[in-house]
């Protein structure tokens, strides 16, 4: 099981964290930031708290530092319910923090598989965004980072478009220029990619992997994972599934890449 280390501004801050995980996770706490990075430092396994909710200011730059640490390890920042959590991902993102979740994290059970559903999620989307930078248009390159940023909330192409600053026409000659799938594809592919690396997990009901996905109906989470993986629910807990997904993107990253190189370069947006 993986371990959650968590930094806390406060004592009564870490003994919510701990009763909140503590039945489902090893939970560590910390209130020092070098004592977090030097427990965290060897650890290939593990998942980073911290609990801004007291002392949000300034919290960019502690990520940033944790990062520096550990740059593989997933990091989830908890912040309360009134701030724009997808925002600041965002923000997060542009710097650079790209294995970082900002999220509001509700008391209950399921509180431990959020945290963890969105590590995976950054992890996955990290991996396949790896090849990014050799597609030399950045609308497209922006929103295939985004695309893993809101597998788990509904989101539509117009809310992304607007997060970016760009039009809906801007954001289909781009994609379209690079040779990539329309927006709203690549937006379910990457919720059908990360979805069946959460069904990896044979403990993970389909209908909690539907709801961390934020599908509602389960029959549409049906027909999008037998469209994209060519599987049903049992056989997308295979490896398999998730190596068709993985194989998917990166051939869309290297064609996309390719023809970039000999095609037309737009630098209006930056």
């Amino acid at each position: 099981m993986r371990e959650i280390h968590a930094l806390c501004q406060s004592v009564s801050g870490g003994m919510d964290i701990s009763r909140l995980l503590s039945p489902y996770a090893a939970v560590r706490i910390h209130h020092d930031l070098q004592a977090l990075a030097e427990s965290i430092r060897s650890l290939n396994d593990a998942v980073v708290v911290v609990d801004f909710r007291d002392r949000p200011h300034g919290m960019l730059e502690t990520l940033r530092l944790i990062a520096a640490q550990a740059p593989h390890t997933p990091i989830v920042g908890r912040v309360g319910s009134e701030y724009d959590t997808f925002g600041m991902t965002v923000e997060a993102l542009e710097v650079g923090l790209a294995g970082v979740w900002i999220a509001g994290i509700e008391d209950g059970p399921s509180a431990v598989r959020y945290v963890f559903d969105h590590a995976v999620a950054r992890s996955v989307g990290a991996l396949m965004t790896n090849g990014v930078e050799q597609i030399d248009h950045p609308v497209a390159r922006h929103f295939l980072r985004l695309c893993f940023y809101q597998v788990m909330r509904p989101c539509t192409v117009s809310e992304m478009t607007k997060r970016m600053g760009v039009n809906g026409r801007a954001l289909s000659r781009a994609l379209g220029q690079c040779g990539l799938p329309r927006a709203e594809a690549l937006m379910v592919s990457a919720r059908v990619l990360v979805a069946t690396r959460l069904l990896q997990n044979p403990q993970r009901k389909v209908t909690e992997v539907a709801s961390a996905m934020a599908v509602r109906d389960v029959k549409v989470f049906r027909r999008q994972l037998a469209r994209l993986a060519g599987v049903g629910f049992v056989k997308a807990r295979n490896t398999d599934a998730y190596q068709i997904q993985v194989n998917r993107w990166q051939e869309w990253l290297v064609g996309s890449a390719m023809l970039m190189r000999d095609g037309v370069k737009d630098k209006s947006y930056k």
